[in-house]
């Protein structure tokens, strides 16, 4: 009978591709075995990389010195098999740490920790840098703490303790869209329809970035509860609404200026293009008309499926917006047919019933 020996052995010694030199200190399978360099360091590894020869001798090494993130002088005294280092200050004091904080540069004294890096209870309070209060609901652990953020209304989040004892956290509470809008700890993409709906709305509002937007928005306004993302949304989930169906305002209500719940609807863009008079763009004469110099008449054209038709020329001013009014409520009902079942049947029966009014 051959009996089969285990290779490699403890107390063997092997020399790597760099010439190091390193002993087996212990051999549990192929695939866990334990070695020391000569330099002190101890290494698990496995059967293959002692054949290779391609273990390499770690960079942290027992008596090379580095700074404390204090700038202090610390020196390794000791490395187990598990990347625990041992390390000793100018005056004896040692500490055991993983040796990532080597490379991350956060080798520290305890008391030095306690310092930079203070403890956080449920109920601590503090404020932000911009003086929001806060107060810890639940401490999980230093990276993971629930907090409440004392805005009216207030908001919720999960931060890490530096961020939180440093102030640096993000006052979702705050009105940071355009001077008004509130994300608050709504998670919402801002490549969803919701939230590009709402911040359209805002920057319509309080940030027109043309005179025809100026004009036309000058005196409308957003009522104070859609400000805040979170409200705008549990609105806008019950809403019937498709991809690039557009917010309106003045449908439900004719002349309406206030963005809210009660008035808003969505659109298909063809129907909102409809509804747009222009008002403050036009001249002296009624919607729909203008003066033909050389003829000394007026005319009347109306926008039909997104192509100009002409109604004819008029006598008076008057007329002209006449034949204007029929056409435009004809298609308000056509429109109405034609998205019958699709839009929300407050839009539909308002285009049945829409009516042109000389002063529009």
């Amino acid at each position: 009978m051959t009996i089969k020996t285990i290779w490699p052995s403890v107390g063997d010694r092997f020399q790597n591709k760099a010439g190091d030199w390193y002993t087996v200190l212990e051999v549990t399978r192929s695939d866990n075995i334990v070695i020391q360099f000569d330099e002190g360091v101890t290494k698990r590894t496995k059967k293959q990389y002692i054949k290779s020869g391609s273990i390499r001798l770690p960079n942290i090494v027992v008596g090379k010195k580095y700074l404390d993130k204090m700038g202090r002088t610390v020196e390794v005294v000791s490395i187990n098999g598990t990347s625990k280092v041992t390390f000793r200050w100018d005056d004896g004091y040692e500490r055991t740490c993983q040796s990532s904080v080597i490379t991350l540069n956060k080798i520290m004294r305890e008391e030095d920790s306690s310092r930079l890096n203070p403890s956080l209870k449920t109920g601590d309070t503090g404020k932000l840098r911009d003086g929001t209060l806060w107060e810890v609901i639940e401490y999980k652990n230093f990276s993971n703490i629930h907090v409440k953020f004392l805005t009216d209304p207030p908001w919720y989040g999960l931060v890490s303790g530096g961020n939180l004892i440093s102030g640096s956290v993000r006052n979702k509470g705050a009105p940071t869209l355009f001077g008004v809008g509130i994300i608050g700890d709504c998670s919402v993409n801002s490549n969803e329809m919701c939230y590009k709906s709402w911040s359209g709305m805002l920057k319509r509002v309080y940030y027109p970035h043309t005179d025809r937007a100026r004009i036309t928005y000058g005196n409308c306004s957003v009522i104070e509860e859609w400000c805040r993302l979170d409200n705008y949304k549990n609105w806008f989930d019950k809403q019937i609404v498709k991809e690039k169906w557009q917010l309106d305002k003045d449908l439900l209500i004719r002349g309406n200026k206030e963005y809210g719940p009660d008035v808003c609807i969505f659109l298909p863009r063809e129907i909102n293009t409809f509804l747009t008079n222009r008002h403050n763009c036009r001249g002296d004469w009624p919607i729909g008309v203008t003066y033909h110099k050389r003829l000394g008449k007026w005319e009347a054209g109306c926008n039909a499926w997104g192509e100009p038709e002409y109604l004819g020329v008029f006598d008076s001013p008057e007329k002209a917006f006449h034949a204007y009014k029929k056409r435009k409520e004809e298609l308000a009902k056509e429109l109405a047919l034609k998205w019958m079942g699709i839009i929300d049947d407050r839009a539909y029966n308002a285009l049945l019933k829409f009516e042109v009014n000389i002063t529009d």
